[in-house]
């Protein structure tokens, strides 16, 4: 409901004033909105669109000065309790949007077009998936501001803001012949980390889940490992594998096992040689104190064996991508290639998608082989 629109006097001179009846805020207390202008007509327009907005029910119930760096700053807060690798990514695509639109800014006077301005920015300066991740997780907080049980915002303003989507680029692997290459090197030269490599390599494993794998995960009898959790983002503590599959068994080939167990033994002499203070978190892959090893130095250690082996860099997550492509291309089903890597599906189907054509050509061949036999 709206009030007459009355001429005022007062320090300023004469200008014109009206009040705006809103919806009750959340605690049910009464909630105006007071609009002012020198214009008549330009203060109708103002009362007019207001009513529209009202009508429409796009009015925030949220105290009017309720500010963007204020809102997000409290979403972070409910985050806080999720994986630290979350937290992070709420914070580093808040960080951005920060940057573009002033922390400032009136939560009530945020449109569409103003995100869209603001993904245009981030556009100009990055990669377009990393503007899809960032803007994401910044719907996903304007999505909980919006819910009628917040009501920090009468509607989402992401909803309709248009984003280029990324290009689907095909992951950098290493081929049947690479992998070879890499594994015949890390056996000659035998150096201190040649296990973590291979095992990532043969095992399709995440590297935060090897460098959190403990000898008590390694069952040499049963020729298996136990993935149970991965490295925290921030580099303390651990939090359980990412996905909900993560959690699995993966069953490990002879000539890994010959070789985790020879690391275990020099492993075995380093903890001797060093005396008290070895670390008791009974890591498989540590430094030479017995400490977790971080991805970084892990990061440059691989790097350093690709360049002396000849081999072209790929990221150690890289090592996944080979994994995976191996198995799908040598004729493995998408569900068991899931159930190695501790995912689902629907992710192996997306992530692959364009090895599929491939494999369908191969089983199509292997068809007409066998019937014309």
């Amino acid at each position: 409901m709206a009030g007459d629109i009355e001429k005022v006097t007062g320090k300023r001179g004469e200008y014109y004033r009206v009040r705006v009846e809103l919806p009750p805020r959340l605690d049910g207390k009464r909630n105006q909105r007071t609009l002012t202008d020198k214009s008549y007509k330009a203060l109708e327009r103002q009362q007019r669109d207001l009513l529209y907005e009202i009508d429409q029910g796009r009015h925030s119930v949220a105290p009017v000065k309720t500010t963007l760096g204020e809102f997000l700053d409290f979403y972070l807060d409910i985050v806080k309790g999720k994986r630290d690798s979350t937290y992070n990514g709420y914070r580093k695509s808040f960080n951005a949007f920060r940057k573009c639109l002033g922390d400032g800014l009136r939560l009530t006077d945020i449109k569409t077009d103003t995100i869209q301005v603001a993904v245009n920015r981030l556009s100009d300066n990055l990669k377009n998936s990393s503007v899809e991740r960032y803007f994401v997780n910044l719907k996903t907080a304007f999505k909980y501001a919006a819910n009628p049980g917040v009501g920090y915002v009468a509607f989402n303003p992401c909803e309709g803001v248009i984003i280029n989507k990324p290009d689907n680029v095909e992951k950098v692997v290493w081929d049947d012949d690479q992998s070879n290459q890499f594994i015949r090197f890390c056996k000659l030269k035998k150096q201190r980390y040649s296990a973590l490599f291979v095992l990532l390599l043969k095992t399709g494993a995440r590297i935060g889940e090897i460098l959190a794998l403990r000898w008590t995960d390694v069952n040499f009898e049963a020729g298996m490992i136990y993935i149970t959790r991965t490295v925290s983002g921030t580099g303390r503590g651990y939090n359980p594998p990412k996905s909900k599959n993560g959690t699995r068994k993966v069953p490990l080939d002879e000539g890994t096992l010959s070789m985790l167990n020879k690391h275990r033994i020099h492993q075995a002499e380093e903890k001797l040689l060093h005396g008290e203070g070895w670390n008791t978190e009974n890591l498989v892959f540590c430094t030479k104190t017995g400490q977790r090893e971080t991805y970084s130095e892990a990061r440059r250690i691989f790097e350093e064996l690709c360049m002396r082996a000849g081999l072209p860099y790929i990221a150690p997550h890289g090592m996944r991508h080979t994994h995976a492509s191996f198995l799908l291309l040598h004729g493995r089903s998408v569900k068991e290639v899931a159930e190695r890597l501790g995912d689902d599906d629907k992710t192996i189907m997306k992530t692959y998608s364009h090895l599929l054509p491939h494999i369908q050509a191969e089983t199509v061949k292997l068809i007409e082989q066998i019937y014309e036999q």
